[in-house]
């Protein structure tokens, strides 16, 4: 039994591609669930977890890790903010908003938008927050309200002062800030009965999208969408956000709120979206020097692994993305097999890097290169989504995925990305 049949079991119950986090630790989860169940063969435990329901949980926590904080990236709880005050409360007096934070973690993204909404001036009465976990650890550790400071890397004193006591465990959330919050165990990929009885005006779903494979991240995106009121906000991770350019939604002019609000419904139209991720066909010409091509379109771009953020798994390996003989060989022969023209093998070579190694935004970013020049539009795109899900302000990847988007005629998302690459370059001109 491989370890490639638990990471089918993996994909069926939680919709997991495992190439997003990587067979190395998905391996080591595995080792260490064996060992803590006296389990010394894989096939053993592969049948271990398809009769226990607990066991499988336990994996998925172990493999599951969140990482999260209050107010994190900022700029989409900003967004929300002028939102609630200037255009929502305006035009909905006596009305209740409703939200969704779905996966919650540990509760700090739905606490934030709850302090958000009594700071703006809503009382517990003119808005629900519900919040969706698969991890029930996570969830019972957001309904203690107790936080380290792990939790607290960018907030501000008047949310700190308002909302937190200190105590011997740490810093204990208000009362009245965690009863605005439902939480509730939930697979997002099935969570259909619960998500249905509600129509929310704001949904945010962020950093979640990235891991699933194709057909898990349609269904949970269609789920959403039927979740979601007419012009209702959704907010997403800044990879995900770049699959929405199209198809009823539209961005929110605010730099980094990652934010769609849903397109107004014409008079007599259903209130129904298709609910798939759009993704316009246009076939690219085959061709070994297209690499290159593209490399001298852009030949000062920094390098694709530069300031790279991975999320760091408690209790995982060292990080993979040291640099390593072994590592710089492979992605070395990577490189010059796709330079000659080999690109099948390039990418063979390359898929084991990302498969031994894990992912890094260097592999991932050569991945996509060599699957575009093979004209694998589909698995170039996802490729370069998530180089930038490990790297997002990678000037290069930006631009290659930038082209990509010219060629296949989606001439909103590359506007947008190649904004945002000049938003990069113009910073790195500042550096001393």
């Amino acid at each position: 039994m491989s370890l490639g049949a638990i990471e089918a079991l993996l994909r069926g119950k939680i919709g997991l591609d495992p190439a997003s986090i990587g067979s190395r630790a998905i391996d080591f989860s595995v080792a260490k669930r064996m060992e803590v169940c006296g389990v010394t063969d894989q096939a053993h435990y592969f049948n271990l977890l398809q009769e226990s329901p607990g066991e499988m949980e336990e994996l998925v926590e172990m493999i599951v890790v969140p990482e999260t904080w209050f107010f994190r990236d900022k700029e989409p709880f900003v967004f929300l903010k002028h939102y609630i005050e200037f255009e929502w409360l305006p035009r909905h007096k006596g009305s209740c908003l409703q939200v969704l934070s779905a996966p919650c973690a540990t509760g700090e993204e739905p606490y934030s938008i709850a302090m958000l909404l009594m700071e703006s001036g809503l009382d517990k009465g003119q808005f629900h927050i519900d919040a969706l976990d698969i991890s029930r650890k996570a969830i019972e550790k957001a309904k203690t309200g107790v936080y380290g400071k792990n939790s607290f890397r960018r907030i501000e004193n008047v949310f700190l002062k308002q909302f937190f006591i200190q105590t011997e465990e740490g810093l204990l959330l208000d009362d009245r800030v965690r009863r605005a919050v439902t939480f509730k165990q939930a697979n997002l990929i099935d969570a259909s009965a619960v998500l249905e009885q509600c129509r929310y005006d704001v949904i945010f779903c962020r950093n979640v999208l990235i891991y699933f494979d194709s057909e898990s991240k349609k269904n949970v995106f269609s789920l959403l969408d039927r979740s979601l009121a007419a012009e209702g906000i959704l907010f997403l991770g800044h990879v995900e956000m770049m699959q929405m350019l199209a198809g009823g939604y539209d961005p929110v002019d605010h730099p980094r709120a990652f934010a769609f609000k849903k397109t107004p419904l014409k008079p007599g139209q259903a209130d129904s979206h298709k609910g798939t991720l759009p993704r316009p066909r246009r076939n690219l010409t085959k061709g070994a020097d297209d690499i290159s091509q593209k490399k001298a379109m852009h030949p000062k771009a920094s390098p694709v692994a530069a300031g790279a953020r991975n999320r760091k798994k408690a209790g995982a390996p060292d990080s993979p993305h040291k640099p390593d003989n072994a590592r710089e060989s492979l992605l070395s022969t990577a490189q010059k097999l796709a330079d000659r023209g080999n690109l099948n093998e390039a990418k063979t070579v390359c898929e084991r890097f990302v498969r031994e190694q894990g992912p890094s935004a260097q592999g991932l970013c050569l991945l996509g290169l060599i699957s575009e020049s093979l004209g694998e539009v589909g698995q170039a795109e996802t490729f370069y989504d998530k180089a930038l899900f490990l790297d997002p302000d990678n000037y290069e990847t930006i631009m290659h995925l930038a082209l990509l988007m010219e060629k296949r005629n989606a001439v909103e998302k590359a506007r947008v990305l190649r904004k945002r690459a000049e938003r990069i370059q113009a910073a790195q001109h500042q550096l001393p």
